[in-house]
C-alpha cells in the first residue's frame, strides 16, 4: 500500500493591502496601514481584522472592546460605526441588588429571556462572560443540582 503525504490545509492569509475607507481616515493617526497592522496592534489575529475591517459577521463585543480601547479611547460606539453595524449602546445594565436572592434556576430564566431579546447574530455569538453570564459559586452549585435531581424524584444529584 502506497501512503501519499497529507496535503497541508490552506490557511485563509490576510494581505498587506491598504485600509478601506472609512477605516483608512479613522486609522490614520495612529500610523496603522493594514489589517496585519491592526491585529498586531490590538492583539487580535489577522483573521478577525480582516472580517471587522471587511464587515465579514458581527465582531464579538470583546474585539470591539479591544479596538475602541486601544485607538478610539474606548468609543464602542465608533468601531462599531466603521465596522458598518448600526448598534445603540445603552451601557453595561446591573440586575438590582434583590437579584442575588434568586436560585440558580431563576437565574438561568432571566438570561434566557435576555437572550430571547437581543437579535439573532449576537444571541449565537456571544457566550460566557460575553453574555454578563456571573459564573455560580460552589454552593450554588451544589444547590443547583440537588433541585433538579429532587425534581426528578431520585434524591441524588446527577
Amino acid at each position: 500500500m502506497r501512503r501519499t503525504a497529507a496535503r497541508p490545509r490552506k490557511v485563509p492569509t490576510v494581505s498587506r493591502e491598504p485600509l478601506p475607507e472609512p477605516w483608512r481616515s479613522a486609522l490614520e493617526p495612529t500610523g496603522i496601514a493594514s489589517k496585519r497592522g491592526l491585529a498586531s496592534r490590538v492583539g487580535i489575529s489577522p483573521q478577525t481584522a480582516k472580517r471587522l475591517i471587511d464587515g465579514i459577521g458581527s465582531p464579538s463585543a470583546e474585539t470591539v472592546a479591544r479596538v475602541a480601547d486601544e485607538l478610539f479611547d474606548g468609543d464602542r460606539a465608533r468601531v462599531w460605526e466603521l465596522a458598518g453595524i448600526a448598534r445603540e449602546d445603552h451601557g453595561d445594565w446591573v440586575l438590582p441588588p434583590e437579584a442575588s436572592q434568586l436560585d440558580a434556576d431563576q437565574r438561568a430564566a432571566v438570561l434566557a429571556v435576555v437572550r430571547a431579546m437581543l437579535p439573532a447574530d449576537v444571541r449565537h455569538r456571544q457566550t460566557g462572560e460575553e453574555r454578563g453570564a456571573v459564573p455560580l459559586t460552589k454552593r450554588e452549585k451544589s444547590q443547583q443540582l440537588q433541585t433538579r435531581a429532587a425534581r426528578k424524584g431520585t434524591g441524588k444529584p446527577t
